[in-house]
């Protein structure tokens, strides 16, 4: 864009009263106009507040209003919608009188939302300030923080009278005096790689007869370890434990002795994985096709042979205007079940066997008109 402003249209992760949409402009830092994308996931100021958002429009601007905050960060991963995910969003949000950002978070990946939260730590001025010439609030706020570190406002609300706005005017109080300074945490994402917990046998062969003997007084871990050895590689733990009886604890003390080892793998998720699909039966041919592919193969049989042919018929192809085309279809091509295979059968002779189909440019094959039909009605 041949303009040194881009103004972002931004739908917030946030309420801004019942009256109001929770869409707002924002300036494009300089740094972030040769990446940032519509449908892009962004985090952006809010009040005194960081909240996400996406990305709904991009516009060169010759002139920025002063008032314009600027976005201040990209989403980790680079999460984006496409047009079509917009465009959705928008018709879901409309239809069901639904916030913008709601129908949006349907079609973003699971986990990536995530919340910040205002954190306040002590600063130089504030770790040697008077406490006794302050508040009481303000005072207990400070001290809190000395002893503790950072706090984020959840953690603070629950060790410090007042309520949450009277909290924020003091934490703000304190700011201007420069005892306190704010910073941002971020909640990790609630999606996580599954994982499973695995039991390998780390014992050389040539030793288990000898560390057995050294087990009979624990027999679980005996039994435990002589079922591992029988198995040619790492076995998930719920499997050890059902199949041995023995307890993690069991499996601990092994693992202690350095007689196996306990390892996370990360499992990729297929929720398919135990399905088995069947094949299904092909549907019924409707009357039009079904006279379509009977004066073909009648047509074929009176003397067309394997030669290709061409059909022409009043009707064109689907609307766009071009004349409806046939390839061959060998006997293996079709399925058993398949409709052709039956109307073959019905229509040529009875055998049952499918025809070689195709169409060429040297041959007319005259189509019967079909039953005129009867639009289906609106639903």
């Amino acid at each position: 864009m041949n303009t040194h402003h881009l103004v972002a249209t931004v739908a917030l992760h946030a309420s801004l009263g019942p009256q109001r949409k929770a869409i707002l402009a924002y300036r494009v830092p300089p740094h972030m106009q040769g990446q940032l994308r519509v449908g892009q996931l962004v985090w952006v100021p809010l009040r005194r507040a960081r909240v996400q958002g996406v990305v709904l429009y991009l516009e060169p601007a010759e002139a920025l209003d002063g008032a314009l905050r600027e976005i201040e960060d990209l989403a980790p991963g680079e999460i984006s919608l496409t047009p079509a995910g917009l465009r959705l969003a928008h018709w879901l949000a409309r239809t069901y009188q639904a916030p913008l950002y709601a129908a949006l978070e349907l079609l973003l990946p699971p986990g990536v939302g995530q919340d910040a939260e205002n954190t306040w730590r002590a600063t130089s001025a504030g770790l040697v300030a008077d406490l006794g010439a302050l508040p009481e609030r303000e005072r207990a706020i400070l001290y809190y923080l000395r002893l503790h570190g950072e706090q984020g406002e959840q953690a603070l609300r629950k060790v410090l009278r007042g309520s949450d706005a009277d909290l924020r005017t003091s934490y703000a109080a304190l700011a201007e005096r420069g005892f306190l300074a704010r910073g941002l945490a971020f909640a990790r994402p609630a999606v996580r790689p599954r994982t499973v917990r695995v039991v390998r046998f780390a014992l050389p062969a040539a030793e288990l007869d000898a560390t057995l003997a050294t087990l009979t007084r624990a027999p679980r871990q005996a039994a435990a370890l002589s079922w591992l050895a029988s198995q040619t590689d790492a076995v998930p733990l719920n499997e050890v434990t059902a199949a041995t009886a023995a307890s993690s604890a069991t499996l601990r003390g092994l693992e202690q002795r350095g007689l196996i080892q306990i390892e996370t793998h990360e499992v990729r998720r297929d929720p398919l994985a135990h399905l088995a699909a069947a094949p299904d039966q092909p549907p019924m041919l409707t009357n039009d096709q079904r006279t379509a592919y009977v004066a073909l193969v009648a047509a074929l049989e009176q003397g067309a042979g394997s030669r290709e042919q061409r059909t022409e018929s009043g009707e064109r192809g689907a609307g766009s205007g071009e004349d409806v085309c046939v390839r061959p279809l060998e006997s293996d091509d079709l399925h058993p079940l398949s409709p052709l295979s039956r109307v073959a059968g019905e229509g040529a002779g009875g055998e049952g066997q499918p025809h070689n189909l195709s169409v060429t440019p040297e041959a007319d094959v005259q189509i019967p008109n079909p039953e005129p039909r009867t639009p289906n009605p609106e639903p």
